[in-house]
């Protein structure tokens, strides 16, 4: 099979999973336009993606695009922050997010909410340290395979 490889050096890509699926949003910088493919092959190096299907991006996006970049003050510095990933635990959900600014060759450090739903507007909330624990644990057990992290 002929491989091709396509570049774009005018758009910022981010991987995430939303529960299992691992995804790979690439935000245009010209309008802020989003789009939403599969990631089907990771080697060092190079990704290999899939386009997710309309239904597919009509069911994530209206969900990410609320929760998807943040800012959090800690101390006295602001952090801006990507989700990593969307997970659930039980009936409740969570996001693992990482800083934006973190050089590529660090692992990053990752932060944990619960993503609050109230009539379709999410908004994130801090964890107590009981669901704190049992969360990390769960993140950790579900995605520590995939990446080198710090909680």
């Amino acid at each position: 099979m002929d491989k091709r490889y396509i570049l774009f050096p005018k758009a910022s890509h981010y991987a995430f999973f939303h529960e299992n699926a691992h995804l790979m949003l690439i935000v245009w910088e010209r309008d802020e336009h989003k789009e939403l493919y599969l990631i089907t092959e990771e080697q060092v190096g190079h990704v290999e993606l899939n386009y997710s299907g309309d239904l597919f991006t009509e069911l994530v996006m209206p969900v990410v695009e609320q929760i998807f970049f943040i800012q959090v003050q800690e101390h006295d510095q602001e952090g801006k922050y990507v989700l990593g990933s969307y997970f659930t635990v039980g009936k409740r959900v969570f996001g693992a997010y990482y800083n934006r600014n973190v050089e590529a060759a660090l692992p990053p450090e990752v932060i944990l909410f619960e993503v609050i739903d109230d009539g379709g507007a999410l908004s994130l909330c801090e964890l107590n340290e009981d669901v704190y624990e049992e969360t990390k644990d769960a993140f950790v057990k579900r995605y520590g395979g995939h990446l080198d992290i710090h909680l």
